[in-house]
């Protein structure tokens, strides 16, 4: 720690950084269905979470994009929304000649 500095003080909740940024988009996600009865959320879309913005269209695009390294109990709770996993593109975007 250099001088000046204030030192890292853990938080009470004692989760990390990581896992309050997926519960806070989980939340938002609820918020939402609960509001708009589906998760169909443009990319751009933010949900305000208690006064705080929460970037819902790139939460769930990341979520999406994350899915087979997600813990099986992220996975779960996602599912358990309504969020399924991303459906897998075959053709990768080739064309067959």
């Amino acid at each position: 720690m250099t001088p000046g500095t204030p030192a890292r003080q853990p938080k009470p909740d004692g989760l990390s950084a990581r896992d309050r940024n997926f519960h806070r988009g989980l939340a938002a996600a609820q918020a939402f269905r609960a509001r708009e009865g589906h998760l169909d959320v443009s990319q751009r879309h933010v949900e305000d979470l208690d006064t705080e913005p929460v970037r819902l269209g790139q939460w769930i695009s990341n979520i999406r994009r994350r899915w087979d390294h997600l813990t099986s109990d992220r996975r779960q709770a996602l599912q358990d929304l309504g969020l399924r996993r991303p459906a897998i593109d075959l053709t990768d975007g080739a064309t067959e000649k």
